[in-house]
C-alpha cells in the first residue's frame, strides 16, 4: 500500500497502473487498488487503522475519478480508453506533467 501511495500524484489524486510506475496499461481497476485493498483488509481483519492511514489517498482517487467522469461526459470524443480518461500511450506524459 505504501508503494501505491507513493506513486500517487498528491495534487490530482491520479494513481498509475503500477507502483512504482512502469509503462503499460490496465485501466481504472489497477488505480482503484488504493481503495479496494484497504477496504478489504479492514473487512478481513477488522482493523480500522489501515482505513485511517490511507483515507486521504482513497478520497483523492475517488475525487480524481469524479473529475474525469465529468470531462468524459462533457467531451466524450476527447478521450479513448478507460474511465480514468487516460490511454495507455499517454500515461507516461500524464505522470511527467503532474496529472
Amino acid at each position: 500500500m505504501d508503494d501505491i501511495s507513493d506513486a500517487r500524484n498528491a495534487q490530482t489524486g491520479y494513481v498509475p497502473n503500477t507502483a512504482p510506475y512502469q509503462d503499460g496499461g490496465g485501466g481504472t481497476a489497477w488505480g482503484s487498488a488504493i481503495v479496494i485493498i484497504p477496504w478489504n483488509m479492514y473487512l478481513f481483519y477488522g482493523d480500522k487503522s489501515i482505513l485511517q492511514r490511507h483515507y486521504t489517498n482513497m478520497k483523492k482517487w475517488i475525487e480524481y475519478l469524479d473529475r474525469q467522469r465529468r470531462v468524459l461526459i462533457s467531451q466524450p470524443r476527447r478521450y479513448e480508453g478507460d474511465v480514468g480518461g487516460c490511454t495507455h500511450r499517454d500515461q507516461r506524459s500524464r505522470l511527467a506533467n503532474g496529472a
